[in-house]
């Protein structure tokens, strides 16, 4: 059960940032914008995960810890 809200926390995440983002674009069709955003927005989202699996991770390994005593 603690995978799947692990698993849920990271996916509510991307899909948060991701769309947020790109939408507004899409949304004015500004296009150009869209295309000069793309790689930017693509890698602060690989950062963006990742800072969220190690945090999800410290969180999973205190939870086990408490949970073990």
């Amino acid at each position: 059960m603690d995978v799947y809200y692990w698993t849920l926390s990271i996916r509510a995440f991307l899909k948060s940032r991701i769309v947020e983002e790109e939408y507004h674009k899409v949304k004015i069709k500004d296009w150009s914008a869209l295309m000069d955003t793309m790689d930017t927005v693509a890698y602060v989202a690989a950062v963006l995960l990742i800072v969220t699996i190690i945090l999800n991770a410290i969180t999973l390994i205190i939870y086990r810890d408490k949970t073990a005593k």
